[in-house]
């Protein structure tokens, strides 16, 4: 078992995202669909630690304390990327989509509101 401490866990984290990039870049598919570079990079790295894993029996643990710091940062990036002329390029399909997730956030505060 390897143990990553913050700084390793760091550098993994923008070596992922480079991985990413290079790889949403070179593969159309990616390209097309507008797969963010940290999810594209994330799921290959994921894939070979799980192959590692299942092969060699190596497990790596990474340091969790940026975690949190960290997602904010990513879901923050995945929302500024978001425009108008995207989700209308979207079609219905992203419509309903988008009606779902207000809704859902709606009725969340409404559950939040009768439970505290």
């Amino acid at each position: 078992m390897f143990h990553l401490d913050t700084l390793a866990t760091l550098v993994a984290a923008t070596l992922t995202l480079l991985l990413g990039r290079k790889l949403v870049h070179s593969v159309s598919f990616l390209k097309k669909y507008t797969i963010p570079e940290p999810v594209a990079g994330g799921l290959l790295v994921a894939l070979a630690l799980l192959i590692l894993k299942k092969s060699m029996g190596w497990e790596v643990n990474f340091d969790m304390s940026l975690r949190d710091p960290l997602m904010l940062a990513f879901f923050a990036t995945i929302g500024l990327n978001a425009n108008i002329a995207s989700l209308r390029a979207g079609g219905r399909v992203v419509g309903i989509f988008l009606d779902c997730g207000c809704w859902f956030v709606g009725d969340a505060k409404c559950h939040w509101h009768w439970y505290g």
